[in-house]
């Protein structure tokens, strides 16, 4: 352990839980937050940290719950730290950049939240740019910005892309706009117009862009030598050009082209591929389906699949579709078709008789051709009936199809081309749809589940076969068949191997000698997951990957990680502490840039946690060798890893229940004497706040040893008991250790604000046993509260209990088995299991069945042949036994748990004239997104059990509800959160 490191904050966390008389004092004069606090509760936003390449600077959003970001700027050495106010940052990292040689940091600065209110919907508020020079933090703005990025490894150039578009309507308008070519040291700018879209190469020497202008007025692909300033113009065509993509060693770019065809309803692609930049004048490759006469009849390249050279450069793979002659074309070909018959017909006539006969058969072909003409009127559109036919031998339910159609319309056949060879092959088909490709390019994987995806529909359980397809000739193979669909696919670095789990076992299958080697079934362990109890057989251990020179797969069984060799002969534990110590290594990281396999002559890193304690830490294999290196371990959880490109500098979080996720960085691959970076909100020192949690054991009615947390509440003084509510979903032990901001949450809940609002906080772990969800969490959780209650700290009298969605479910089951709470929670919760069991989970599409039978539900069939178990694990059979009272949340637009399940438990409640109230936000799905239906539910939620719990005065839509007609009143005098300006 990192003793340096961690003094200070061990110091704080004891001093903290041991609370002496004089910080008992101090806690109880600060106030608890409220939700009036909440809007200005800021947070590092983790997409936004980016580390320069040399290690000495980091950069951050710095944002609140509720309005205007901040980016920060740090030195990691020195005490050197810049601050600007960037608007209401969204989006990803790409908005942060430091230059290659970390002499230049660019961010976007977003329109300010309030500007954007003001501005029309059509007329919104530009990013703009800023350019800082590190040196001296000389800044440079840049207006109007849609995108930006430095020149690769080449730190002297940038080119920012511009929103500002060109006059020009309809739908000949291209979708061009300028772009600024940027030299940092010089300050020099060059601007291009019509630029659809750009990228550099890996090494910053070229600079790709195409250009879309109006009218397709010299549309085409422009190269850029950044040594020279050369500007070529390889491809230039009356089209449309998109999909730039460059090779990941940059040496090679592919894109799309697109023309009209007026024969075709769509636009007819291409593939246009550069090679040679090395030599500093590329050659053009082309791929056009008119070229290739075995290429498939009435198809095209598609537009929806990014095209890519393969590693050798002799092969590209793009996407095919269907595409459709127009009507009027097929009219054309027909008329000529029956021209040229009748034209052979009156030649054989003029052969055998007169000119006049044939003259007069004309004609009246002619008269024939009028009385065939269809004089039937077009049908009225606005007559034909708005259907959908569901069949009961649909392969996927007509929901399914209506969810993904989209991607259905975008669905194309991979295929390949072979550039020396002028060869095409079409690599997937109708019949085997999902074809993965890889750099190497010789092999290629296809995934068909056709045979049972009617079966996967309706019962969860997935298989699939699996081909090998030789990508130069198409030949294919099935070398599985009817594999359960658990575990991943992967491919070896040199392309020859495939990994993949089947009956419990890691195996591997030789693409070349047709060779498969179960990899694991010799070794002492197991890596079936043992903590899965969902109704699937022989659930898998993580898969960490190939070593980069395909000789060993790297695996973890339910504790430590391994190293198997390929050809099955040996395998060797690398950690040598899990087992023993009920440590689980959770997760490697993957600390260099486009890694390709694991590559153990460099640091092994590892976060792991151990299961009895619930403490954390880093850990590292030095050199492959077994064991691990522990690096940092505590009461705390550690994440996000990362090394600077060009340095030996790491950079890390650490969170407890009582410091946010800040980030720290060492200058050594020990992890140690590190620096705290950012200081997350120190604003939470002048609020009521939790002084920390605690892990205890209970045996469920089961037998089954778990664990509970509990959260303390603020001002907690030891023998004193506290009003509690219990939250729960599945396990949730795991976040002992994990900080909680205070915001408003789609749920509802947020565990910090009751903490400091003085309640304790028990969130359980649930074992489940199968046929017996809602059972299994009367049979944890009553237990958990027993022991929860032994510690002192749960006042037994004044506990509620909260779930939402699956724990929404259990919530309302367990107030029908047990009078112990005294008020209760239940958030878009399942309340009727064989209802649901059939209804649609319209976020997807699917039925519910298969997540019954395969999944949460843990149920092994259907309801007919499962009655007692459906019937005995469902609130609402059993609401006459209900004397708690529930606050009930269910949307009409919920995707996942129907809004019947809701209306149902609350009408029989009702009936049976339980106090229950149900919130319905209009319009929102299972969890709340609008901020203004966060913050009511939030409000709501608390009110509620402050009034059970608490003692406090019920609020009168709790006491009296509220009319329909009044309910706009009421929502205007509720107390308002979010700051007016």
């Amino acid at each position: 352990m990192n003793t340096k490191f961690f003094s200070r904050a061990t110091s704080m966390v004891l001093a903290l839980i041991a609370l002496s008389a004089g910080s008992l004092q101090a806690q109880e004069t600060l106030p608890p937050v409220t939700w009036q606090d909440v809007a200005e509760w800021k947070y590092v936003a983790p997409q936004s940290v980016t580390l320069s390449d040399n290690g000495q600077w980091l950069a951050w959003w710095y944002s609140p719950n509720h309005g205007d970001a901040q980016l920060i700027l740090q030195h990691t050495t020195d005490t050197i730290r810049k601050v600007w106010d960037i608007g209401e940052a969204s989006g990803s990292g790409r908005a942060v950049q430091f230059n290659a040689n970390s002499t230049y940091l660019a961010f976007t600065e977003f329109p300010t939240m309030e500007a954007k209110k003001k501005a029309s919907r059509d007329n919104q508020p530009q990013n703009k740019l800023r350019v800082v020079r590190l040196s001296d933090m000389e800044e440079t703005e840049f207006e109007s910005v849609r995108s930006f990025s430095f020149s690769g490894e080449n730190p002297a150039w940038m080119a920012i892309h511009l929103s500002t578009p060109k006059p020009g309507s309809g739908s000949d308008a291209g979708k061009g706009t300028d772009m600024l070519l940027y030299n940092l040291a010089l300050k020099n700018r060059f601007n291009f117009g019509n630029v659809a879209s750009f990228s550099f190469n890996k090494n910053g020497k070229w600079l790709a862009w195409i250009v879309d202008a109006t009218g397709k007025a010299g549309n085409g692909i422009m190269l850029r030598s950044m040594d020279s300033g050369e500007i070529l113009a390889p491809e230039s065509d009356k089209a449309v050009y998109k999909s730039l993509n460059w090779t990941e060693e940059g040496d090679a770019l592919a894109v799309l082209k697109a023309v009209e065809d007026k024969d075709w309803d769509g636009d007819l692609h291409s593939v246009v591929g550069f090679r040679g930049f090395e030599r500093g004048n590329p050659s053009k490759v082309v791929f056009n389906p008119a070229d290739h006469p075995g290429f498939p009849e009435n198809m095209t390249v598609s537009p929806n699949r990014t095209p890519s050279f393969t590693e050798d450069l002799n092969s590209l793979f793009f996407g095919i579709h269907p595409v459709k002659m127009t009507k009027e074309a097929l009219a054309r070909i027909e008329k000529e078709k029956e021209e040229a018959a009748k034209a052979e017909t009156q030649g054989e006539g003029n052969e055998g008789g007169a000119g006049e006969e044939g003259e007069a058969g004309e004609g009246d072909a002619e008269a024939s051709d009028e009385k065939k003409e269809d004089k039937t009127p077009p049908k009225n559109e606005e007559e034909r009936p708005d259907l959908v036919l569901w069949h009961w031998e649909d392969t996927r339910l007509q929901s399914v199809q209506q969810n993904r159609e989209q991607m259905d319309k975008n669905l194309n056949f991979v295929s390949v081309y072979h550039i020396r060879e002028q060869h095409f092959v079409q690599l997937a088909t109708d019949t085997l749809r999902m074809v993965m490709t890889y750099p190497r390019g010789r092999y290629a994987i296809g995934i068909d589940t056709g045979p049972y995806e009617l079966d996967a529909g309706l019962s969860g359980q997935n298989f699939r076969d699996i081909w090998v397809i030789d990508t130069r000739s198409g030949l294919r193979k099935m070398i599985l068949e009817g594999q359960a669909a658990r575990g991943g696919l992967d491919l070896s670095p040199d392309g020859n191997l495939l990994a993949y789990y089947d009956q419990g076992n890691y195996h591997a299958y030789n693409l070349e000698t047709d060779q498969k080697i179960n990899l694991t079934e010799n070794l002492p362990t197991t890596f079936i997951n043992q903590l899965v109890d969902v109704n699937v057989e022989f659930p898998p251990t993580p898969y960490w990957g190939w070593t980069h020179d395909s000789r060993f797969v790297v695996l973890r069984d339910n504790h430590d990680v391994w190293r198997v060799a390929a050809n099955g002969r040996s395998g060797e534990r690398l950690t040598l502490d899990g087992a023993e110590n009920n440590r689980v290594y959770q997760m490697r990281y993957t600390l260099e840039e486009n890694e390709k396999g694991i590559d153990f002559r460099q640091p092994f890193y590892m976060m792991f946690m151990d299961q009895d304690t619930k403490r954390a830490g880093l850990a590292r294999i030095d050199n492959g060798r077994p064991g691990a290196r522990v690096l940092l371990h505590d009461d705390a959880l550690f994440g996000g890893l990362s090394k600077a490109k060009n340095a030996q500098a790491y950079i890390f979080t650490r969170q407890t229940v009582t410091e946010p996720a800040d980030y720290h960085i060492a200058f050594n691959r020990d992890l140690s004497v590190a620096r705290k970076l950012t200081e997350t909100y120190p604003e939470q020192a002048n609020f009521a706040w939790s002084p920390g949690s605690r892990l205890i054991s209970f045996v469920s009615d089961k037998g089954d040893t778990l664990q509970a947390a509990i959260f303390l509440p603020a001002g907690y003084e030891e023998g004193k008991s506290y009003p509690t509510v219990v939250y729960i979903y599945e396990r949730l032990t795991q976040g002992l250790n994990a900080y909680n901001r205070p915001s408003f949450p789609g749920g509802g809940w947020n565990r910090s604000m009751y903490t400091s609002n003085g309640y304790a906080v028990l969130m359980p772990d649930i074992s489940y046993t199968m046929n017996d969800p809602g059972m299994s969490a009367v049979w944890c959780v009553l237990p958990a509260l027993d022991a929860a209650i032994e510690t002192g700290i749960v006042d037994a009298e004044n506990v509620a209990i909260h779930g939402h969605s699956w724990g929404g479910y259990q919530t309302s089951f367990l107030i029908t088995q047990t009078d112990r709470f005294k008020a209760s929670v239940a958030g878009a919760p399942l309340t009727n299991m064989i209802s649901m069991y059939s209804l649609i989970y319209w976020n997807t599409g699917g039925t519910n069945q298969a997540i019954f039978e395969s999944s949460q539900g843990r149920l092994t069939s259907g309801y007919w042949d499962n009655w007692e178990a459906y019937k005995r694990n469902s609130p609402v059979y059993f609401a006459a036994q209900v004397n708690t009272p529930l606050l009930l949340m269910h949307n009409d637009k919920d995707g996942a748990v129907d809004f019947t399940q809701g209306v149902e438990y609350y009408n029989t409640l009702r009936r049976l004239r339980k106090p229950v109230v149900m919130l319905q936000y209009k319009g929102e799905n299972h969890g709340l997104r609008k901020q203004a239906n966060q913050i009511d539910y939030a409000m709501r939620m608390m009110e509620f059990l402050d009034h059970y719990l608490k003692g406090a005065e019920a609020p009168d839509w709790y006491k009296e509800g509220v009319p329909h007609l009044e309910m706009e009143k009421h929502l205007e005098n509720r107390p308002l959160v979010l700051p007016v300006k």
